[in-house]
């Protein structure tokens, strides 16, 4: 089994861009995707120097302001020129009030402005807060796939649970009793989203993730069994590491980042990694 440890918010903070820079050289952050409308995302220019690590588009709709001018994207902001929350987002797309073509707008105008940053080297994308998992996204994500192919690589969200024993599984009929119907359906429902996203990129298996969907716990999990096996997978593990919580006092995330920090630089973190196979997108979009 291959493993991604994808770094998510870069240029959200500085203290955010310093933990996913430090882990990078220390090998226990193996990706990273950028936020390119928050203040530090010029930043990302710096990660190229760092060898065998992929950077990515981090597709933000929840956070600051749009790249597009505001009249273009009117349906995504609010009257102050806001993105909405993601509660108000998503409420919004139930009602068909987000424009498919406003998100596709802004998704070309924030992969532009990486690319402005970081040229050919985007290797891949995901979305804040999993935001392609609502279907007036993901619509748009495929308009983007259809008429541009780039980047190569995309997160998914299928989930392979990591158990005690080291064993991973992906829930199925079988699984009824442990995962629920609720989330037969959605793993379901994902794998068929998953299956239209690689007709234009290419994925990761899935999503390595424990019961509680915390990061820091599938990393104490792979400590406790740093050989766990699944086949020949290569399965994404998204984090959110900060050296400490400045400038996040108005984000969902705060204490979990620096224990993700502290956890990923700590000794025993570095010996289990000696035991695993960490890769970048790299490897997903060869």
């Amino acid at each position: 089994m291959k493993i991604i440890i994808n770094a998510d918010d870069f240029g959200m903070t500085k203290s955010i861009n310093n933990a996913i820079t430090e882990l990078m050289h220390l090998g226990t952050i193996t990706s990273t995707t950028v936020m390119v409308n928050m203040p530090y995302a010029n930043e990302a220019i710096e990660l190229l120097k760092i060898p065998n690590i992929s950077i990515g588009l981090h597709f933000n709709l929840t956070e600051g302001k749009p790249t597009s001018s505001i009249d273009e994207v009117s349906s995504l902001v609010d009257k102050k020129g806001n993105f909405h929350s993601k509660k108000e987002l998503e409420s919004r797309a139930k009602k068909n009030l987000i424009k498919k073509e406003e998100v596709l707008l802004e998704l070309k105008n924030q992969y532009a402005k990486l690319y402005d940053i970081l040229g050919d080297n985007i290797t891949h994308f995901d979305s804040h807060q999993g935001l392609n998992r609502i279907p007036v996204v993901f619509k748009a994500l495929l308009d983007f796939g259809k008429e541009t192919q780039k980047p190569k690589g995309i997160r998914f969200y299928v989930k392979h649970y990591i158990q005690n024993s080291g064993k991973v599984i992906v829930p199925g009929l079988f699984d009824i009793q442990k995962f629920g119907i609720k989330r037969l359906l959605v793993e379901q429902y994902l794998k068929n989203n998953k299956n239209q996203i690689n007709k234009y990129f290419k994925s990761p298996e899935g999503m390595l993730v424990t019961s509680s969907h915390n990061a820091i716990d599938v990393f104490k999990a792979l400590v406790k069994n740093p050989l766990a096996k699944f086949e020949n997978a290569i399965l994404e593990i998204p984090c959110h590491p900060s050296i400490d919580i400045t400038e996040l006092e108005n984000t969902k995330l705060t204490d979990e980042r620096v224990i993700e920090y502290q956890f990923l630089k700590s000794t025993a973190f570095l010996e289990a990694k000696k035991s695993l196979d960490l890769v970048s997108f790299n490897s997903v979009v060869a």
